[in-house]
């Protein structure tokens, strides 16, 4: 029984503990969009491609996308589409309007990042 406990805590050591989603621009981001780790913004009808990776606070790294998802809370203000390619995401400003991108790990709802739509002429 010993063993087993030993095991299970090296186990759950060695796992990545989620510290935060970092965030960036694929290439040049649009005029009207704006990305942050904390915050997105764009108009309507404009497109964002974000690269995204989980931040672990342990040494351990999470290695794949597979289970990492960003979930739009309204489709209605932003939709979130997955990118061919590993840790990226398409973000659509569908209408005017705020609401959060859950960011998801293995099911988990780990953070929730603001999302601001604007109309074509807000600022």
């Amino acid at each position: 029984m010993r063993r087993k406990a030993v095991w299970l805590l090296l186990l759950v050591g060695c796992a990545p503990d989620y510290a935060g989603f970092e965030v960036e621009s694929v290439g040049p981001p649009e005029d009207g969009v704006s990305i942050a780790n904390d915050r997105f913004g764009l108009r309507v009808g404009l497109v964002a491609f974000i690269y995204g990776r989980p931040r672990s606070s342990t040494a351990q790294l999470f290695e794949s996308s597979d289970s990492v998802a960003l979930v739009s809370r309204n489709d209605g203000v932003v939709q979130v589409l997955p990118h061919t390619e590993e840790w990226k995401w398409i973000l659509v400003g569908r209408s005017g309007g705020t609401t959060c991108i859950e960011v998801r790990i293995d099911g988990y709802s780990e953070e929730c990042i603001e999302t601001i739509v604007r109309e074509g002429g807000e600022r």
